[in-house]
Protein backbone atom coordinates (compact mmCIF):
# COMPACT_ATOMS: atom_id res chain seq x y z
CA UNK A 1 0.00 0.00 0.00
CA UNK A 2 2.90 2.46 0.97
CA UNK A 3 4.55 1.75 -2.47
CA UNK A 4 0.99 2.47 -4.49
CA UNK A 5 1.15 5.71 -2.42
CA UNK A 6 4.92 6.76 -3.37
CA UNK A 7 3.84 6.37 -7.02
CA UNK A 8 0.93 8.14 -6.82
CA UNK A 9 2.35 11.06 -5.43
CA UNK A 10 5.74 11.24 -8.06
CA UNK A 11 2.16 10.85 -10.48
CA UNK A 12 0.96 13.96 -9.21
CA UNK A 13 4.68 15.57 -8.86
CA UNK A 14 5.21 15.24 -12.67
CA UNK A 15 1.43 16.12 -13.58
CA UNK A 16 2.25 19.15 -11.41
CA UNK A 17 5.65 20.10 -13.31
CA UNK A 18 3.93 19.31 -16.96
CA UNK A 19 1.75 22.36 -16.07
CA UNK A 20 4.02 24.28 -15.25
CA UNK A 21 6.03 24.25 -17.98
CA UNK A 22 3.33 24.30 -20.53
CA UNK A 23 1.88 27.87 -18.32
CA UNK A 24 5.95 29.24 -18.51
CA UNK A 25 7.16 31.51 -20.73
CA UNK A 26 10.42 31.00 -20.02
CA UNK A 27 11.76 28.33 -17.77
CA UNK A 28 15.97 27.35 -17.33
CA UNK A 29 17.98 24.34 -16.47
CA UNK A 30 20.23 24.90 -14.06
CA UNK A 31 23.22 23.30 -12.01
CA UNK A 32 23.23 24.31 -8.33
CA UNK A 33 26.20 22.44 -6.97
CA UNK A 34 28.27 24.64 -4.01
CA UNK A 35 25.20 26.72 -4.00
CA UNK A 36 24.10 26.90 0.10
CA UNK A 37 20.66 26.82 0.77
CA UNK A 38 20.96 30.50 2.18
CA UNK A 39 22.06 31.83 -1.58
CA UNK A 40 19.52 29.86 -3.03
CA UNK A 41 16.11 31.32 -0.42
CA UNK A 42 18.05 34.92 -1.83
CA UNK A 43 17.56 33.58 -5.34
CA UNK A 44 14.14 32.71 -5.04
CA UNK A 45 13.40 35.95 -3.19
CA UNK A 46 14.41 37.72 -6.00
CA UNK A 47 12.70 35.80 -8.32
CA UNK A 48 9.27 35.61 -6.61
CA UNK A 49 8.26 39.96 -7.34
CA UNK A 50 8.80 38.32 -11.07
CA UNK A 51 6.13 35.93 -11.07
CA UNK A 52 9.24 33.26 -11.05
CA UNK A 53 9.85 30.34 -8.99
CA UNK A 54 12.70 28.39 -8.64
CA UNK A 55 13.56 24.47 -7.87
CA UNK A 56 15.26 22.02 -6.77
CA UNK A 57 13.40 18.67 -9.05
CA UNK A 58 14.42 15.48 -8.97
CA UNK A 59 15.82 14.34 -12.65
CA UNK A 60 13.41 11.36 -13.12
CA UNK A 61 10.80 13.30 -12.39
CA UNK A 62 11.34 16.39 -14.58
CA UNK A 63 12.72 14.15 -17.74
CA UNK A 64 8.89 12.50 -17.53
CA UNK A 65 7.39 16.27 -17.28
CA UNK A 66 9.33 17.44 -19.67
CA UNK A 67 8.39 14.50 -21.90
CA UNK A 68 4.92 15.30 -21.43
CA UNK A 69 5.14 18.66 -21.66
CA UNK A 70 6.62 17.87 -25.35
CA UNK A 71 10.39 19.08 -24.45
CA UNK A 72 11.85 15.79 -25.00
CA UNK A 73 14.99 17.94 -26.82
CA UNK A 74 15.98 19.11 -23.24
CA UNK A 75 16.28 15.90 -21.16
CA UNK A 76 19.46 15.12 -22.70
CA UNK A 77 21.11 18.25 -20.48
CA UNK A 78 19.37 16.67 -17.16
CA UNK A 79 22.11 15.32 -14.97
CA UNK A 80 23.89 15.57 -11.20
CA UNK A 81 21.95 17.88 -9.07
CA UNK A 82 19.50 19.90 -11.05
CA UNK A 83 17.81 23.55 -10.62
CA UNK A 84 14.69 24.59 -12.66
CA UNK A 85 13.65 28.54 -13.24
CA UNK A 86 10.07 29.09 -14.22
CA UNK A 87 9.32 32.35 -15.22
CA UNK A 88 5.22 33.21 -16.06
CA UNK A 89 4.97 36.79 -16.61
CA UNK A 90 8.50 38.62 -18.49
CA UNK A 91 10.82 35.90 -19.78
CA UNK A 92 14.07 38.74 -19.69
CA UNK A 93 13.34 39.48 -15.96
CA UNK A 94 13.72 36.08 -14.57
CA UNK A 95 16.37 35.27 -16.78
CA UNK A 96 19.10 38.64 -15.64
CA UNK A 97 18.12 37.14 -12.17
CA UNK A 98 18.99 33.69 -13.20
CA UNK A 99 22.73 34.65 -14.68
CA UNK A 100 23.31 37.75 -11.95
CA UNK A 101 23.32 35.32 -9.20
CA UNK A 102 25.35 32.48 -11.28
CA UNK A 103 27.89 35.43 -12.06
CA UNK A 104 27.55 37.14 -8.56
CA UNK A 105 27.94 33.56 -6.45
CA UNK A 106 30.39 32.50 -9.00
CA UNK A 107 28.63 29.00 -8.42
CA UNK A 108 26.11 27.00 -10.65
CA UNK A 109 25.92 26.77 -14.01
CA UNK A 110 23.09 27.73 -16.46
CA UNK A 111 22.62 24.52 -18.95
CA UNK A 112 20.00 25.46 -21.33
CA UNK A 113 16.52 26.75 -21.08
CA UNK A 114 13.30 27.18 -23.06
CA UNK A 115 11.63 30.80 -23.87
CA UNK A 116 8.44 31.21 -26.03
CA UNK A 117 8.30 27.35 -26.44
CA UNK A 118 12.19 27.30 -28.35
CA UNK A 119 15.14 25.84 -26.70
CA UNK A 120 17.68 28.22 -26.20
CA UNK A 121 21.42 27.06 -25.19
CA UNK A 122 23.64 29.03 -22.84
CA UNK A 123 25.09 31.39 -25.47
CA UNK A 124 21.38 32.93 -25.80
CA UNK A 125 20.35 32.91 -22.38
CA UNK A 126 23.35 35.54 -21.84
CA UNK A 127 22.47 37.38 -24.67
CA UNK A 128 18.58 37.41 -23.17
CA UNK A 129 20.17 38.42 -20.11
CA UNK A 130 21.54 41.97 -21.26
CA UNK A 131 18.32 43.03 -22.51
CA UNK A 132 16.36 45.37 -20.93
CA UNK A 133 13.10 44.43 -19.17
CA UNK A 134 9.83 44.41 -21.13
CA UNK A 135 8.55 47.84 -19.00
CA UNK A 136 12.05 49.38 -20.36
CA UNK A 137 11.54 48.10 -23.60
CA UNK A 138 7.48 49.28 -23.85
CA UNK A 139 8.65 52.91 -22.38
CA UNK A 140 11.27 53.42 -25.12
CA UNK A 141 8.57 52.56 -28.05
CA UNK A 142 5.99 54.61 -26.26
CA UNK A 143 8.51 57.53 -26.36
CA UNK A 144 9.55 57.04 -29.62
CA UNK A 145 6.00 56.85 -30.58
CA UNK A 146 4.74 59.96 -28.54
CA UNK A 147 7.93 61.92 -29.79
CA UNK A 148 6.84 63.08 -33.64
CA UNK A 149 2.76 63.83 -31.89
CA UNK A 150 4.36 66.24 -29.41
CA UNK A 151 7.41 67.60 -32.43
CA UNK A 152 3.87 68.98 -34.42
CA UNK A 153 2.16 70.13 -31.64
CA UNK A 154 5.20 72.42 -30.86
CA UNK A 155 5.14 73.44 -35.00
CA UNK A 156 1.40 74.34 -34.62
CA UNK A 157 1.62 75.93 -31.28
CA UNK A 158 4.91 77.98 -33.00
CA UNK A 159 2.51 79.28 -35.73
CA UNK A 160 0.01 80.26 -32.95
CA UNK A 161 2.12 81.59 -31.24
CA UNK A 162 3.33 84.13 -34.45
CA UNK A 163 0.23 84.68 -35.56
CA UNK A 164 -0.79 86.13 -31.78
CA UNK A 165 2.33 88.34 -31.67
CA UNK A 166 1.43 89.83 -35.28
CA UNK A 167 -2.25 90.37 -33.70
CA UNK A 168 -0.69 92.30 -30.58
CA UNK A 169 1.42 94.28 -32.32
CA UNK A 170 -1.09 95.44 -34.66
CA UNK A 171 -3.57 96.38 -32.11
CA UNK A 172 -0.52 97.91 -30.57
CA UNK A 173 0.00 100.11 -33.51
CA UNK A 174 -4.15 100.91 -34.03
CA UNK A 175 -3.48 101.98 -29.99
CA UNK A 176 -0.63 104.42 -30.74
CA UNK A 177 -2.69 106.00 -33.90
Amino acid sequence: MAKADVIKKKKQVVEDFKKKLEVAKVFVLSDFRRVSVKELTSLRKNLRPQESEYKVVKNTLLRRALDLAGFKDCTDEISGPTGLMLGYADPVGPIKTLVEFVADTEKGELRLGVMEKKVIDQAVIAQVAKLPSREVLVAKVLGGLQSPIYGLVNVLQGNLRALAYALKAVAEKKAQA
